[in-house]
């Protein structure tokens, strides 16, 4: 999620807790690779939340609410996107430095995309890697005579809870 600078005393310093941010992580509680085609089209039942948590006590005061305090992490993603990591970072004591390693850009031939969601049934599955691949097909579907609804012939799968959240 980014970097951390250690510099001399700081290095003994004790880490974050694993789940420091309270982040949220979709899982199906096995591993999918090879299954997938097994098991068949599965639906939200088959997934849980969970919160990655330690169950180790943090120390109570200044330490406890600025866990992050004297870092300083890089965010890669694209500024446009970054605020609300930004700004959890930052209420953790973090020193943040935008560092965008992607620039989100329109696409200029979307002929192969319509084509294909034109055509789905022929897929089994749908996979939305990115909320920014969600944006692009739910802002074309009108302007090609398409609905959601044509698009869920197929399973749907979200890569991560923002993407799912997107759909």
């Amino acid at each position: 999620m980014g970097f951390r600078e250690r510099r001399g005393d700081r290095a003994a310093e004790p880490q974050p807790q694993v789940g420091a941010l309270g982040c949220v992580a979709l899982t199906g509680g096995r591993p999918p690779h090879g299954e997938a085609r097994e098991r068949g089209a599965q639906g939200a039942e088959h997934c849980r939340l969970h919160q990655s948590m330690s169950h180790t006590p943090r120390p109570p005061g200044p330490a406890r609410a600025h866990p992050l305090a004297g870092r300083r992490i890089a965010v890669t993603r694209a500024r446009e996107q970054a605020g609300d990591l930004v700004r959890e970072l930052e209420a953790l004591g973090a020193e943040v430095v935008a560092a965008p390693t992607i620039r989100i850009a329109p696409l200029t031939d979307l002929a192969a995309l319509r084509a294909a969601l034109s055509r789905v049934p022929p897929y089994d599955w749908i996979v939305f890697t990115s909320q920014n691949a969600v944006q692009v097909v739910c802002d074309r579907l009108p302007e090609w005579d398409l609905s959601p609804r044509d698009v869920a012939r197929a399973a749907v799968a979200a890569i991560g809870p923002a993407t799912a959240e997107a759909l």
